[in-house]
């Protein structure tokens, strides 16, 4: 009976003792994993952490209490935990090199919890600098139509919003399913004072084993694709910015900026129906909502890209369900066509006008009626129609014009004015850099006028060129 009982109070000491054995050696596998992680990442920021987690029961370990303070810059960036899931301890006590051999669990997650940005940080300026560099060369962005002078929202603009810290929540993860070879992505992203947006993405894969290389050469088909957005803040403060910038009331600023979408939308050759424009232009108020759905049974792969031709065959082959607002609406009359040379012109001189550029809507509508009246040329072209280029351009001299070439001669033209026109429809028009096997560069002046901007297009997307003589 003795023995028994040692025998029990034997078992039950060597129990914990166990556990902690392991527990201390997952540990120590952490920790050292996050130390190489810190050393490698030496060279560009500086990395601390305060905590190892491990949790047992769920099959997560991760760091707490992180900060990163980028090279050369002051300030830091914190994240309250970094928390890492996997199906299995073996996978997780040797991550680094089964992700190196391109194995990856059936499952895997990552969550990261209070990351939070200061603003008026040395590294958001350096970062928000760079940016600026890249975003004056672009087209001004929808989100600034109507407000004030402003081509795109920076670092400054975001501070006269009162943002001043910028904390957030993010989980990104998938689970495979090798029986029925779907591949399942999750997205969550969650902003306070901001927005709150997730996404989820079924996608069939043709192999029962999640391998990396495995993976990219398994034709993966899209099934189905669920995204949702929420507004929590961020409306309220962009609108009441952008209406003290034109000194007048939020509600006449939205006024101008639903006008200003609309004509934006028709001078990009969109057609939409009145419910959906409305639908559309409520995303901008305040706690707005949205929801798209795309279930594609068949799948939608790289087999069904070479069918589209336009984003009307891209709208016709995904057949999304939208909800604005929590109410379905309806795509039945959403059309797009690119507009011939005189209408784009018109509608170009629209947008300006209702820009208040008096001057550059002066010229616009010289060169789209070339000395007629702007109705005079709209009711030329219903009655008498004719043949004309599925493109847009402006003739930089009158009685010349652009004409149509073999997209071959290109290089013989390096410097000299251009038109393109993509299979989307897109068109980008400037001075030729240069020519290669694989893209055409194209010097392009943007559409408001305020600066160029620089633009490679694959050569395999490119549909019309236009050469002027």
């Amino acid at each position: 009976m003795l023995k028994r009982i040692l025998t029990i109070v034997l078992i039950l000491l060597l129990l914990p003792l166990t556990a902690a054995g392991v527990y201390g050696f997952v540990w120590w596998k952490v920790s050292t994993a996050a130390d190489e992680l810190v050393l490698q990442l030496s060279p560009f920021a500086k990395m601390s952490y305060a905590q190892v987690h491990i949790d047992p029961l769920e099959k997560e370990v991760g760091l707490k209490q992180i900060s990163i303070t980028p090279q050369g810059s002051s300030g830091d960036l914190t994240i309250d935990s970094v928390i890492i899931r996997a199906p299995s301890w073996g996978f997780l006590l040797d991550l680094q090199e089964q992700i190196n051999k391109g194995n990856m669990p059936d499952s895997f997650s990552m969550d990261l919890k209070g990351m939070n940005i200061n603003l008026n940080s040395g590294y958001v300026k350096d970062w928000a600098a760079l940016a600026a560099d890249t975003q004056t060369q672009a087209p001004q962005s929808y989100d600034t139509l109507a407000c004030g002078n402003l081509q795109y929202f920076g670092l400054p603009e975001m501070l006269k919003m009162g943002y001043r810290n910028i904390r957030s929540d993010m989980r990104i993860g998938y689970q495979f399913d090798p029986l029925d070879q779907e591949l399942k992505f999750d997205l969550l992203s969650d902003v306070p004072g901001v927005m709150k947006a997730d996404m989820t993405m079924q996608v069939k894969i043709a192999t029962d084993s999640l391998n990396v290389q495995t993976a990219m050469f398994s034709q993966p088909k899209l099934q189905r694709l669920e995204m949702r957005y929420n507004d929590t803040g961020y409306n309220v403060r962009r609108n009441k910015l952008c209406a003290a910038l034109n000194d007048e009331s939020v509600e006449l600023y939205r006024e101008k900026y639903a006008a200003l979408l609309g004509q934006r939308l028709k001078y990009e050759g969109w057609q939409i129906p009145q419910p959906l424009f409305e639908a559309i232009d409520g995303l901008n108020a305040p706690r707005a909502s949205a929801y798209v759905r795309i279930d594609i049974p068949q799948g939608f792969g790289p087999q069904s890209m070479v069918m589209i031709q336009g984003p009307n065959d891209l709208l016709s082959m995904l057949s999304p369900y939208m909800e604005f607002g929590g109410k379905a609406v309806s795509l039945d009359g959403l059309d797009w066509e690119m507009l011939d040379p005189a209408e784009q012109r018109i509608e170009l001189s629209k947008l300006k006008a209702l820009q208040g550029d008096d001057e550059n809507t002066e010229l616009a509508t010289a060169d789209a009626t070339d000395g007629e009246e702007v109705g005079a040329v709209d009711e030329t072209v219903k009655e008498q129609p004719v043949a004309k280029p599925k493109f847009v351009e402006s003739t930089p001299n009158r009685g010349e014009s652009f004409k149509v070439v073999e997209l071959s001669v290109l290089p013989r033209y390096i410097g000299q004015p251009v038109v393109l026109y993509t299979y989307f429809g897109r068109k980008i028009e400037g001075k030729l850099l240069s020519v290669n096997n694989s893209e055409v560069t194209v010097l392009h002046r943007v559409i408001d006028g305020r600066g160029t901007a620089t633009y490679p297009i694959a050569r395999n997307k490119i549909e019309t060129v236009m050469l002027f003589h």
